[in-house]
């Protein structure tokens, strides 16, 4: 996906929330400021990264779903050669190569940790397909 596209998806452009603002505008202070634009949804540039995300979030305080994130980016994630402290979300394949233990020892997703590789290497193995339409 080109960078442009790719940019456009996460930030939703493409979507019509001129419904939302109408609403907005006829419900008054303070909601008539989410017409400047306000309000958008950040998505995930890959479809594969918004459901292990959603995953993450079952049954868990926000701050354990960002600990789990978090450690699976650290650990799973390749590092950006400009900043060393810096990584990527994983790959699909990155995942489905790790060490099942990893998933338990290291990165603390629990009863999650099952569903997530094997969503993985389904989709690392295109016996799965994500895409956003």
């Amino acid at each position: 996906m080109e960078i442009g596209t790719t940019v456009s998806h996460m930030f939703r452009f493409e979507e019509d929330f001129s419904e939302w603002y109408a609403l907005c505008q006829a419900r008054g202070h303070p909601w008539t400021r989410l017409t400047a634009g306000w309000g958008r949804l950040l998505r995930s540039p890959t479809m594969f990264e918004d459901v292990i995300k959603t995953i993450c979030t079952t049954n868990t305080r926000w701050s354990g779903t960002k600990r789990m994130i978090a450690k699976l980016v650290t650990t799973l994630g390749d590092r950006y050669a400009e900043h060393s402290t810096l990584h990527a979300f994983p790959t699909p394949e990155a995942i489905a190569r790790a060490q099942p233990a990893v998933f338990t020892t290291v990165i603390p997703l629990g009863y999650r940790a099952a569903s997530i590789q094997q969503l993985a290497v389904s989709v690392a193995t295109q016996n799965t397909f994500l895409v956003f339409q």
